[in-house]
């Protein structure tokens, strides 16, 4: 089971409550285990730490906007707007906090809810304006196509091993390689005149003369790698 982060509110109205049932029993089905504070995961700290230690152990969230508050008569923003809802303050908490660790998210909402989270532009995730009161609202086409690509995203990225290259023995080099390896040694190894006089034999001829003890130093270090990457 994948544990999933499931931001909805702990108390929903009579007509919601059939569709809620249901879709956590959904998720159940493919595998995926809804957790929400005060419903699966009972408080013993102050609720916003709560919230963030059981976002933690999720890989992706939901956020569930159903009404909570509803408003016969109101102003927004000094204009008179009568007859909306809102959802719970926590949808929107507990979005962001899923959206800045970047978790596989996604966002539901009832048809009417706006604000905050809810509203078109807020993330850049796209918002699902459904029916919460119909028993089946997840089963919509859109939706099930939304789910399906949602929970592929929650599947853990494999750990990347660290290409370590294993310690060169005599073993592991080819011959060839061996032959370019010693040579580079027998050069650095060949002191004339009180310096370096740098030799590298090619088919029995002495085809190159460098004083830079330096330079053939790179060159047998980077013989070395290009050996251990090859073998």
């Amino acid at each position: 089971m994948i544990d999933v982060f499931i931001s909805r509110p702990n108390w929903v109205a009579p007509e919601f409550e059939e569709g809620l049932t249901s879709f956590l029993s959904f998720l159940g089905t493919h595998d995926i285990k809804p957790r929400t504070l005060g419903s699966t995961d009972q408080p013993t700290e102050a609720p916003l730490d709560e919230v963030i230690a059981i976002m933690s152990e999720c890989k992706g969230a939901i956020i569930l906007g159903y009404p909570q508050i509803y408003v016969k008569n109101g102003y927004i923003k000094a204009t008179e707007n009568n007859n909306f809802q809102l959802p719970t303050e926590w949808n929107h908490i507990e979005a962001t906090l899923a959206y800045f660790k970047k978790m596989p998210l996604l966002v539901i909402h009832h048809n009417g809810i706006s604000r905050g989270i809810f509203e078109r532009g807020a993330i850049s995730k796209f918002l699902y304006s459904k029916d919460l009161s119909k028993p089946t609202w997840f089963l919509s086409e859109d939706l099930i196509g939304a789910l399906m690509k949602w929970k592929s995203s929650l599947k853990e990225p494999q750990t990347k091993q660290a290409n370590i290259p294993k310690p060169l023995t005599q073993s592991s080099i080819r011959p060839t390689d061996q032959v370019l390896v010693k040579s580079a040694e027998k050069i650095l190894s060949n002191e004339t005149a009180g310096r370096r006089q740098l030799l590298l034999p090619v088919n029995d001829n002495y085809i190159c003369r460098f004083p830079s003890f330096l330079f053939w130093s790179f060159l047998l270090s980077g013989l070395r790698c290009w050996a251990a990457a090859v073998r």
